[in-house]
């Protein structure tokens, strides 16, 4: 009888690779899951370190969206706790390092997976509230849980933060959250040279376009408006025309950030720092004028399983 794959968790050989490690992942809070709209990258990255092994500290300034992620992790028998934390709040920071070590002791792994975006505005559209609001809790929040991790992390670990394609392929909108994210992959590797006498790595990801409940608001966002949800009817043309602009035809999702954020978190990376890793199953390296002059896929998109 053939198995029915759902969107929740990805099936696929066990490591422990992460046994007996401890990580910390800011954003790692899941929204409420609904039919159709995915899981963030936060929720995966946790759910699949735990997986692997790890103790994971899931910190969220929404509670109850870490609760729902903690509740997965020990319906699979892994083992985590819940934090609310503002990450663009000093002390709520310093706070949370401080619970992470009453729980475990130590921390081997930062994973800052959390990003906002405001609207799809330009340069000549700009508001200086959203720039405020966004830089506070993309850089300024990336800086502060690193400020607060690095010295719990004495037995040396890795640093992996979330960027964006928008850093170097920025689109028509966003220009706020493209110049964050920027900084974001320069903060990355500044932490990267001055704290590697630590046995400290770092490096960031860049997804592309994903499938994830941020992507319903951000695709139903026009240039230059607040943020408004994709319709319902219209979701399905545009996840094919999505796939349509990758190198695989393929549609990206949370879990293919979190494979990527896990090797890099791991011993596996110990000899790459200072890296910024494009995942966007090659949005980037193609001209825009032969997007539709390429031959249509012929092997099926089979290469990942998700199981509930």
């Amino acid at each position: 009888m053939p198995v029915e794959h759902g969107v929740n968790a990805v099936a696929g050989p066990v490591s422990r690779r992460f046994e007996g490690k401890v990580a910390l992942v800011a954003g790692g809070g899941r929204t409420p899951p609904e039919a159709g709209n995915g899981i963030g990258v936060g929720a995966a990255t946790s759910m699949l370190l735990a997986r692997e092994g790890c103790r994971v500290a899931v910190l969220d300034r929404d509670v109850d969206a870490a609760n729902r992620t903690v509740k997965s992790i020990a319906e699979t028998g892994g083992e985590a706790i819940a934090i609310q934390a503002d990450v663009s709040v000093d002390a709520d920071c310093a706070r949370a390092i401080a619970e992470v070590q009453d729980a475990y002791g130590t921390l081997h792994a930062l994973l800052n997976t959390l990003g906002i975006t405001r609207s799809r505005r330009s340069v000549t559209q700009f508001v200086d509230e959203e720039w405020t609001a966004i830089m506070e809790v993309n850089v300024r929040g990336f800086m502060l849980t690193a400020k607060h991790a690095i010295p719990l992390m004495t037995e040396g670990g890795a640093i992996v933060n979330v960027s964006s394609a928008d850093a170097v392929v920025p689109s028509h909108g966003n220009a706020t959250f493209a110049a964050s994210k920027g900084a974001v992959n320069s903060l990355t590797r500044h932490i990267a040279v001055r704290e590697g006498y630590r046995g400290i790595r770092a490096n960031a990801i860049m997804p592309g376009a994903m499938w994830t409940p941020i992507a319903l608001t951000k695709l139903g966002t026009a240039v230059g408006a607040d943020k408004k949800e994709l319709p319902e009817a219209e979701r399905e043309a545009v996840r094919r025309q999505r796939r349509q602009i990758t190198a695989t035809q393929t549609e990206g999702t949370a879990w293919d950030i979190a494979h990527a954020a896990a090797f890099l978190a791991s011993d596996q990376s110990r000899w790459i720092t200072g890296q910024v890793l494009m995942v966007d199953g090659g949005a980037s390296v193609i001209a825009p004028w032969d997007v539709q002059n390429k031959p249509a896929r012929t092997v099926a998109d089979s290469t990942l399983h998700f199981v509930d």
